[in-house]
């Protein structure tokens, strides 16, 4: 089910470091964007990141498979809260 264009949406991203809690605000719009229900299958390699993955006992079927053909983020400044 590919998404019209320009669908997106504004969010806010938090960090605190140094005892400072910020917020960044950003933007996300995306088009091509298609899913379908079980739609892949998850092999592993042999790379130590596979070891670390396999390790998290992950389906080998996966419920959720997503593409999207063009993604562009805009991130604001980050201002303390």
């Amino acid at each position: 089910m590919p998404s019209r264009r320009g669908a997106g949406g504004a969010y806010d991203a938090y960090s605190h470091i140094d005892g400072i809690t910020r917020r960044t605000p950003w933007r996300m719009e995306q088009s091509g964007m298609r899913a379908r229900v079980g739609g892949a299958e998850l092999i592993l390699g042999d790379h130590p990141m596979a070891a670390e993955l396999a390790a998290l006992d992950l389906p080998i079927r996966v419920p959720l498979t997503s593409t999207v053909d063009r993604l562009a983020m805009t991130f604001h400044d980050a201002a303390p809260v």
